[in-house]
Formats: structure tokens, sequence, C-alpha cells
């Protein structure tokens, strides 16, 4: 009997050694890493996700500033008593080190305990030390307990960093009542950030925006930014963390502004508004708007002005510097007559929400000239007449100038503008009309024989800009054809040029009278043309349709044959001729090409 039972007890022994070696054996074969990752923390048994740990290569000072760790939020049962909590780390490498510890949120703990048993309130903060097998990362996680509770009431709220003025929470939306806040005095649409601080932690906020005026349901959504205009609505909506409560609250946003300013001349030009800048807090300090005004210099007319629904305003008329503070008035539309370098100036008043006390913005408008036209173009002893401007330099209309018919040296350009006390001009010459011009404040140049592109620059005292473009032509200017032949015959009638102008689809020539040939056989392909000119110019040609009153260009100019007739929707019967002077003046003869 001894030796049975010494027996079981040597055997009960073997095999628990046997056991132990293999859990040693298994540790064994993980060799030591640097994973110092959790794969979940709980709570008194509860697992949750972990929050991003912060790495250290180091050994860490237990009171190193910890504060910026990413916090992971665990919830207690609300019949759970915290003064025995129980956190456990679970690593996702098995063999790492974890140490755990009580701190507050902006300080980590000062003893650290292989043990995770703590005596903890609601919102206190427990700490996680992870040190990876081989030690050589070591990461911090930092964690806050929550009781779940039925509290869903928020500390304020929040829009542009801004607190609101609230009302009392309700719990049906169709009951809230509406708190106010104002935001930022401006000129525009501001788009803000908005938050909802929470008095339980655990609370979970949703916001929702409704337009002024507008009657739709609130959609909630975790979005926190919207674009507020005067008179929109934020609304709150806050859960408690046990989902056991929802709140609503609901806020009018305030955007203080002038939001127009219009003045409608009596007669020609039309109604114009002012381009309203930010105010200042002087009288005259505020950012000039401008006000654009045709000419004359005095224009009389209706001014009104519309404010926010939540500012008042006065007005007064001064000169732009005015030196003492002029006599502010009422709001009201008012007849007026408005001068050059005057102003009109804005004092906006609103309520500040928590204050009660009035606040005054305001505001300078100028009165300034949107003319940025040319009176006249002197370009040397030539006076041209401007043609059609365009804020795009290139796509102004160029009109013809010819100024010799030898080099001209040092040759003045005098632009003057409608506008002249007020507006600028300024010059640029390219000899290729496709290059953007580089203007300057120089106006003598030098003209070569052929065409230049002379550009002008008119700036309106408003600062609006246009452009005028000019072909200056030195040389012999003859654009006339002496003789032309289609097909060997000779044209008889050459009619009288016109004119190319761009189009939508490619040049358009206008402003002829077209001549007439007849050539034998069907049109086709291959037909030749032959042209002469003065010996100073040069002649190319293309064959063109037309098509709804316009004549189009089949391909482009050359001086090899051409393709004559039908070709999809276009009967390309029509021949144009240009001819090129050599002080660049051009002209198009069009002729009508028919068959035998």
């Amino acid at each position: 009997m001894k030796r049975f039972q010494i027996g079981k007890t040597v055997f009960a022994f073997i095999m628990a050694m046997t056991v132990l070696l293999g859990c040693s054996q298994e540790e064994e074969q993980t060799p030591p890493n640097s994973d110092a990752s959790l794969k979940s923390i709980s709570l008194n048994g509860e697992a949750f996700s972990s929050a991003a740990g912060v790495t250290s290569d180091e050994w860490v000072n237990p009171l190193f500033d910890l504060s910026g760790i990413p916090v992971a939020h665990l919830y207690a049962d609300s019949e759970t008593s915290l003064a025995s909590a129980v956190i456990s780390a679970t690593p996702n490498s098995l063999r790492a080190a974890v140490q755990y510890g009580q701190g507050t949120d902006s300080g980590g703990p000062q003893v650290w305990s292989k043990t995770g048993t703590f005596s903890l309130q609601d919102n206190d903060y427990v700490y996680i030390s992870v040190l990876s097998s081989d030690r050589s990362v070591r990461y911090f996680y930092k964690a806050q307990v929550h009781v779940s509770s039925d509290v869903a009431t928020v500390v304020t709220i929040k829009v542009a960093g801004k607190g609101a003025g609230m009302e009392p929470p309700v719990e049906t939306l169709d009951e809230v009542s509406l708190g106010t806040i104002n935001l930022a005095f401006g000129t525009e649409n501001i788009n803000a950030s908005v938050e909802a601080p929470k008095d339980n932690a655990g609370a979970s906020v949703q916001f929702a925006k409704v337009e002024a005026g507008s009657n739709t349901v609130p959609q909630f959504s975790d979005t926190a930014n919207f674009t507020f205009d005067d008179g929109d609505i934020l609304y709150v909506k806050s859960v408690s963390s046990d989902g056991t409560k929802t709140l609503y609250y609901a806020v009018r946003v305030r955007a203080p502004r002038i939001t127009a300013v219009s003045f409608d001349p009596s007669g020609t030009p039309a109604a114009v508004n002012a381009v309203i800048d930010a105010p200042g807090n002087e009288w005259n300090t505020g950012e000039e708007g401008l006000l654009s005004l045709s000419l004359p210099a005095q224009s009389q007319g209706t001014l009104s002005i519309t404010p926010a629904e939540n500012v008042q305003v006065e007005w007064a008329q001064a000169a732009l510097n005015a030196e003492s503070a002029p006599s502010f008035a009422p709001l009201s539309e008012a007849e007026i007559t408005l001068g050059r370098q005057e102003a009109i100036y804005l004092k906006a008043v609103y309520m500040e929400v928590y204050t009660g006390l009035p606040t005054d913005k305001y505001y300078r408008i100028a009165v300034k000239s949107n003319d940025n036209t040319l009176a006249s173009i002197g370009v040397g002893t030539e006076t041209a007449t401007p043609g059609v401007p365009n804020a795009n330099p290139l796509a102004a209309g160029a009109v013809n100038v010819v100024v010799g018919e030898t080099a001209q040296n040092g040759v003045t350009v005098n632009a003057v503008p409608t506008d002249a006390e007020y507006a600028a001009v300024k010059y640029a010459v390219t000899t290729d009309s496709t290059t953007e011009p580089e203007y300057g404040d120089v106006n003598t140049f030098d003209f070569p024989i052929g065409q230049t592109f002379l550009y002008i620059q008119v700036t309106a005292e408003n600062g609006a800009v246009t452009n005028y473009k000019f072909a200056v032509g030195v040389g012999n200017g003859d654009t006339s054809l002496s003789s032309v032949t289609v097909a060997g015959v000779n044209v008889t009638d050459l009619g009288t040029p016109g004119q190319e102008t761009a189009g939508a689809y490619g040049p358009v020539i206008s402003g002829y009278t077209a001549g007439s040939v007849s050539i034998p056989g069907p049109l086709g392909a291959d037909t030749a043309v032959t042209a002469d000119v003065n010996a100073l110019s040069t002649v190319d040609w293309a064959s063109a349709a037309e098509f709804f009153g316009s004549l189009f260009l089949n391909g482009t100019y050359g001086t090899g044959p051409l393709t004559l007739g039908t070709s999809g929707y276009f009967n390309y019967n029509l021949v144009v001729l240009r001819v090129t002077a050599q002080n660049g003046a051009q002209a198009f003869y069009v002729l009508t090409v028919t068959a035998q």
C-alpha cells in the first residue's frame, strides 16, 4: 500500500513537472519582441477597446506629464461601486510587462504597481504602462472611468468659441425654446465650429442647423462645423450615458452686420451695390467699401441700407477723409446727391447677449467712379478711335493705326481716360498679339516697319480694370488686288473687301461685297488660285462656306490649291483672299465660285 501511494505521488509530481516544463518551453519558443500594444482594457471584467498609446524609448519618471495621451473611456454600471475597481489590461504580446497607476488628467501616477485594483470615483483617471518583452519600447495608455448616468445636460453651447445665452432644455423637440448668440460683427456668412461641453462625460451630443425662416425638421449628426447666416438656428441633442434621457437645446445665431448698401440713381446708370468690407471700432477707421458710380461726378438718387434683423443703423454723408465725426441720423431711405471724394458713414449698433450693452461698429463707404474708358488716344501725330475694351487684354478689339511708311523711333503715346482726374493708364508694346503684355508707365516707343501691338490698360478710381488694343502699322499700306485667277479663269468681278473678326468657331469675314467667277467642270479638290498684289504686300487664301449669314473658313490660309464643293453640312464654294500690306493692314476679298 505504501509503495502504491508513493508511486502515485511520484507519478503526479512527474506529470506536474511535465506541464510546467511544457509551458516554460512554449514561452521560450516565443522570442522577445518590441510589441507594447494593448488588445483591450477591462473594468471589473468588462472589456473595452484601448486608446492609442504614446511611445517612449526610455524609462520615464513616474511624474512625467502624460496629459497628451488619447483617452479611453471605461463605463461602469450605476449599481457598481468603484471603491474597489479592478482595471485589467491585456497586451497583444503575453510576455510584455504591464503596470498600473492612478493619476489626474494632466499628470501621470506617482506610484506604479503590477495590480490594477483602485479606489476610484466617477471621472477619475488610471494609467497603464506596457513594456515590450525585449524592453525596447514602452507604451503609456490613459483611461477615464465613468459611472453610467441619466445626466444629459450640457454646460454651455459655443459657436466659434463664443458662449450662447441658453434657455432650459426640454425632452421634446417641439417644445424647445430659443436662446441667442451673437457672432463676431462681420460682412458675410460665418463658417464656425460648434461645441457643447457636457455635465457628464459619458453623455453624447449631436448638432443640427436650420436656416432662418425654414420649417425643416432638424437632422442631427456628429457634424460640428456649419456656415451661419443671421437668424439661423443651431439645435443640440444630448443623450445620457445610460441612454435613458434625451434633452434638446436651441439657440438662434445672430450674425450682426450690414448686408447691403445700394444707390439707385435717378435715370441712368442702373442701381449699384456697395462692396462692404469689415467695420472698424471708430467712426473713421472702418475699411473702405466701394460704391461704384458712373459719371457724372454728381449723381442724384436713392440710398438704401439693409442691416441684419438684430442691427440698428444710423448714417451720415461727409467728405471721404473728414476730420471730425459727422452727425449720424436714424436710418431711412434717403434721396441724396453723391459727389466725388465723398463717403457714406454708417454706425451699426447691436446688443450683446450677456452684457445687454450696445456695441457700435462703423463702416465708411467711399463714392468712387467705375469709369475705365478712354476718351482719346494719340500715337505720335496720329489720332486713333479707341476700339472695344476687355478685361482680358488679348480679347480686346484691335484698332489699326498707321503712323508712317518708314520706321518710327521715339513715338509718344498719349492716352486720355474719360475720368481723367482719377483713372490711371499704363502702356505695353509687343510684336506678338498672342503674348500677355507687361504694362508699365513708359509711353514712348519705337515702331519698326510692319505691325506692332500697343496695349493700354485703364484702371478706374474704384480699381476696375480694362484693356485696349491697337495694331500700329509702319510701311506701305496697299491692300489692293491687281488680278486673280481661279482654275485658270481670270476673275473680273473682285467685289469689295471686308474685315476679319474672331468668331466662336474660327475667323468670320464681314463687311464685304462678294465678287464672282465661273470655272469649268464640277467643284472639287486641287483648285488652283493665283493672285497679284503690290510688291510690298502678301496674299494668301482659303475656301469658305456661308452658314446662317456668317462666313466660315475651311481650314487655314495658304498659297496652295483649294478644295471646293460640298463637305458635310457645308458648301465650300467661296474663296477668301487675304491681302496683308507691309504695315500690317489687311483686306479680305470674297469670291463666289460656280461651275459652268
